[in-house]
């Protein structure tokens, strides 16, 4: 007998399936859980060890590899109680299976941001496992969710949060029911509006243009690459995902110099390309410069302090503005107060959403173009603007020597 470990999954099965000479793989994963192949090949077996003895649950093709990780606990729990085990296509017993396999589906989701998996891991783990994991889900209905879920949830976080929340543990049934993990959808009549009102006006802005002045003079005390990352989206109003994101190999700062910002790296996951001022050039080649200068040569504009390989993590950036910001205001608010100077610029509507790369609606796209040239005028406009509120606010370190090398003080790590 030949045994393989690694992580099982229907691909790996696959693969070893023409080797005649592996018979059982075992999980990394889950070192409990084993595939045995039969004499055909086409058929496996998948086992569970309990007390030293190897127990079959279930066969391969029949029952896929989602089907024994999501229903694991409970099949461990039936051994462990002399019950029959046996895996099926609906192994979610409490809400807690549920939300387990949600968090992996989602995890996987190529079509997701790094920072949106986050967001679905540390909802699940804080707030949905806690107050519905241990609930069965044959005993969901309205007042449990009421009662369990959502009241509790809105003593502790902001209205909008708490929507957030209800539909993703909606999202999580629904996609079990679509892909036929559950018989029935127990949420899919519940509206959030059953609960209260949870509507919340549209936030506005904590950074006004009046303020732009200060907050210009007060970035050239703040580390240089949080001015960067901050004038760039004070800028262009770009997202914070995207900026940090940034890639050298998406800019072109010679001949008709843009920016083109990937489908992947933004939220609505439509590309855009950003035409850039003649100011912001001269910013990017000064960061460019001082990036040589510490020995980075890497792809990101914003590299990672401990791996260059990859972008600096969102939770660094956001703490080092809540810093810079005394918490009176958030990195979004450098995208609304540039959507707020263009329009006290005269910048129509419907250009400036396309500067934010607003989502609109198929018609208008249609009839209104890209307006590249509208744009790059309006972002010339605001570049004249802001340097009129600080002359100084493109030149990355205003103590810089006439070669845009800075001083040895101002030098602190770009990349490890």
């Amino acid at each position: 007998m030949s045994l393989i470990k690694l992580k099982i999954t229907d691909s790996a099965i696959s693969a070893n399936m023409a080797t005649p000479l592996v018979t059982v793989l075992r999980d990394t994963q889950n070192p409990l859980l084993q595939l045995r192949f039969m004499k055909c090949r086409n058929v496996a077996s998948w086992r569970i060890l309990h007390r030293n003895k190897w127990v079959k649950v279930g066969e391969w093709p029949e029952t896929k590899t989602r089907d024994i990780r999501h229903g694991f606990s409970v099949l461990i729990n039936k051994i462990r109680d002399k019950q029959e085990a046996k895996a099926t296509k609906d192994c979610f017993t409490t809400v807690g299976d549920l939300l387990n396999w949600y968090d992996e589906r989602m995890g996987d989701n190529t079509n997701l941001s790094d920072q949106r998996k986050k967001d679905i891991k540390s909802s699940v783990k804080c707030h949905l496992m806690p107050r519905l994991g241990h609930v069965n889900i044959q005993d969901i209905d309205k007042n449990l969710i009421d009662k369990e879920f959502v009241w509790p949830l809105q003593k502790v976080l902001a209205k909008s949060s708490v929507v957030k929340k209800f539909h993703m543990i909606k999202a999580a049934f629904k996609d079990a029911c679509d892909l036929d993990l559950l018989p029935v959808h127990p949420m899919a009549t519940m509206r959030i509006s059953d609960f209260g009102d949870f509507s919340e006006d549209a936030k506005e802005s904590l950074l006004k243009p009046r303020m732009v002045p200060a907050l210009l003079d007060e970035m050239a005390e703040q580390k240089l690459y949080i001015k960067m990352i901050c004038m760039l989206m004070l800028t262009l109003g770009t997202r914070i995902g995207e900026t940090i994101l940034a890639k050298w190999k998406h800019f072109n700062l010679s001949f008709d110099p843009a920016w083109d910002i990937p489908k992947q790296d933004t939220k609505t996951k439509k590309e855009i390309t950003i035409h850039l001022p003649e100011q912001l050039v001269s910013l990017l080649e000064q960061w460019r410069a001082y990036q040589k200068q510490c020995k980075y040569s890497g792809a990101y504009l914003f590299p990672h302090f401990c791996d260059s390989k990859l972008s600096i993590p969102y939770e660094t950036v956001r703490c080092e503005i809540q810093s810079f910001s005394s918490g009176e205001w958030h990195s979004h608010d450098l995208r609304k107060c540039a959507r707020q100077c263009w329009e006290e610029q005269g910048v129509d509507g419907l250009v400036a959403e396309r500067m934010l790369n607003h989502t609109l609606g198929k018609t208008t796209r249609a009839y209104t173009g890209n307006a590249y040239a509208l744009r790059l005028d309006a972002l010339k406009g605001h570049c004249s603007w802001l340097e009129k509120q600080n002359k100084k606010c493109f030149i990355l370190n205003p103590s810089s020597t006439p070669n845009n090398q800075v001083d040895d003080k101002e030098v602190n790590t770009v990349a490890a």
